[in-house]
């Protein structure tokens, strides 16, 4: 408690709502985050043009390499703001307007990784989140791109509100994923399991294991 009282701001420091980094946190997004993130975007770069040359996605993970990217792009957000503002970097500004375009690309083929799961795949609570997430991304990145980033609070507070709003309510992504899930694996059952193929098979098995080890719910498979 007494270092919590020492820390408090005192006389004209009380008034002062100029939020200032801290050296400390400077050093570390310039000389760790910000080249780690651009060694990261590189190898995702040169990741997707395999995936153009080969014309084939990989079998999942696309999306989640994506979404880990976009967490280091809103850091550096972050950090270019506060440093726009007290005037250190006269670039910052200029890096502030076009990175949302830089990541875009990078967007798309997170959007289509996570369609082509659903399409081959169908509906869960997890895939969901993440097109939602993608989308919330895309909207993030236009919104910091047309207004160059004039205030910050809206991140956080709007990416806050939606996982509160897909989440808390009784119909909600997990939900939805479930009465989804369960409603396939009946209308699989009651058409046979012996006329399936072994690739329907093996996937209405996987369903069926996907709702006793995520939801609990033991599925009659006789």
């Amino acid at each position: 408690m007494l270092l919590f009282l020492s820390r408090i701001f005192k006389g004209k420091r009380l008034t002062n709502r100029a939020i200032k980094l801290d050296p400390f946190v400077q050093a570390m997004m310039r000389m760790l985050i910000v080249p780690l993130a651009t060694c990261y975007i590189c190898i995702l770069y040169c990741y997707e043009c395999h995936i153009a040359l080969a014309w084939e996605l990989p079998n999942g993970g696309v999306a989640s390499l994506i979404a880990v990217m976009m967490g280091f792009y809103f850091l550096i957000e972050f950090y270019l703001f506060f440093i726009n503002r007290e005037g250190i970097k006269p670039t910052s500004g200029w890096f502030m307007r076009w990175l949302p375009l830089l990541v875009m690309p990078l967007l798309i083929l997170m959007s289509i990784g996570i369609w082509r799961r659903i399409y081959d795949y169908g509906i869960t609570a997890t895939r969901l989140y993440l097109a939602t997430l993608n989308a919330w991304f895309y909207v993030a990145c236009c919104v910091m791109f047309f207004t160059k980033l004039r205030r910050i609070n809206w991140i956080p507070i709007s990416f806050c509100a939606i996982f509160l709003l897909t989440s808390v309510f009784p119909i909600n992504y997990n939900s939805i994923a479930r009465d989804y899930i369960l409603k396939d694996i009946r209308e699989k059952k009651e058409k046979g399991i012996s006329k399936m193929t072994n690739a329907e098979r093996e996937d209405w098995s996987n369903r069926v294991n996907y709702m006793e080890e995520y939801y609990q719910i033991k599925v009659y498979t006789k």
